[in-house]
């Protein structure tokens, strides 16, 4: 099943991306935007059951290692290029933006 996007969808999302589109751009976007998810709707409809897995990224591999206690840097150590320090904490100046 094929859908064609509409130019107001398009708009519509822009709106939402907070992003400004010619009308030009969103009747592009249209075209694309409606290319690319036809195709994906095909590829939903194959028949993968009979497919092997070759990506060895998606099968649960767990890798560990050994728990070992090792020397560690003093309080001193840490801070002593710091400009500010309270309490063994970093003193850090506030942000120049608001969020």
């Amino acid at each position: 099943m094929t859908k064609t996007y509409l130019v107001e969808e398009i708009k519509r999302i822009a709106h939402l991306a907070r992003i400004t589109l010619t009308t030009q751009e969103s009747l592009e976007f249209a075209e694309d935007f409606t290319t690319i998810l036809n195709y994906v709707n095909r590829i939903k409809t194959l028949d993968l059951s009979k497919t092997q897995i070759t990506d060895p990224s998606l099968e649960n591999i767990f890798i560990s290692r050994k728990d070992t206690v090792t020397d560690t840097f003093t309080s001193e150590q840490l801070f002593c290029n710091s400009k500010q320090v309270k309490n063994n904490h970093f003193i850090v100046p506030p942000p120049k933006t608001k969020f």
